[in-house]
């Protein structure tokens, strides 16, 4: 799954963001997602890592999300509680 560091706090997050989005794209290539179901697994799985990583506040989570499905910029992301 994805790399999100056990003691990594929202800043570590934002500064690794292009590695971890990197990341969730590797795992949703065609090479591993044979067919949709199998892709669905895959996805459901990387979501329910976001939204119980508990070193960052939901909102937090949220915004992680939207910015590896694309719909939140990176760079915004980057400049959130700074």
């Amino acid at each position: 799954m994805l790399d999100l560091g056990v003691n990594w706090k929202f800043k570590d997050v934002q500064d690794n963001i292009e590695v971890i989005k990197a990341q969730y794209i590797g795992f949703l290539s065609p090479f591993l997602c044979i067919n949709i179901k199998q892709k669905v697994e895959i996805l459901r799985g990387l979501k329910r890592q976001v939204f119980e990583y508990e070193n960052i506040q939901y909102w937090q989570r949220e915004r992680l999300w939207e910015v590896l499905n694309g719909d939140f910029e990176e760079e915004e992301f980057r400049r959130l509680c700074k």
